[in-house]
């Protein structure tokens, strides 16, 4: 999972630090390193401007090696962003769910992978290879799909976000929560 210190997200955007303060209020944290709040790159997305999530907002963003999991509510974030998406970001977004569905056919495992098909491929946009991709069209960043098969076995489990995600008044109150 990517990670994002406020003092980073203020050197990359050139926003205030009372500005991105307030942009990420709300949002829990970690503790790392000179005990800085750290923010997980793909919740802060929705936060921001989509103008201001480039390259070098991913490039300042801190790695902890875990690339198969997106966070502890994944349709939430995924469903926040989708709402953030500009038409070319949720065009980027589809395509990465297509490629998904695409390279999980026929795999061993697709037994599994198939009962939780469509909610694996609605979070697969926030796998970190995925995400810098569709968020900023890099095509230097084009993903590669050797992630797919893990990514899908490591979450393939039940998500209450997932039924929720058909409501819209569920959704809004997931932005609150």
């Amino acid at each position: 999972m990517l990670w994002l210190s406020k003092k980073n997200i203020v050197a990359v955007t050139g926003r205030s630090k009372s500005t991105v303060d307030s942009r990420l209020a709300g949002l829990s944290f970690q503790k790392y390193g000179n005990n800085q709040n750290t923010y997980e790159l793909s919740q802060c997305l929705a936060r921001l401007r989509p103008d201001e999530v480039t390259p070098e907002l991913y490039a300042a963003a801190r790695d902890d090696g875990d690339d198969l999991h997106v966070g502890e509510r994944p349709v939430r974030t995924a469903a926040l962003l989708d709402r953030w998406f500009t038409r070319d970001i949720a065009s980027r977004a589809q395509r990465i769910r297509n490629w998904f569905t695409a390279r999980c056919s026929g795999v061993s495992e697709s037994n599994v992978i198939i009962e939780h098909l469509p909610r694996l491929q609605y979070i697969a946009p926030l796998h970190p290879t995925a995400l810098q991709w569709v968020t900023c069209g890099d095509h230097e960043h084009l993903p590669d799909f050797e992630w797919v098969v893990p990514f899908a076995i490591a979450n393939v489990k039940h998500d209450p976000d997932w039924n929720r995600l058909f409501d819209p008044s569920d959704i809004n109150q997931m932005e609150n929560a």
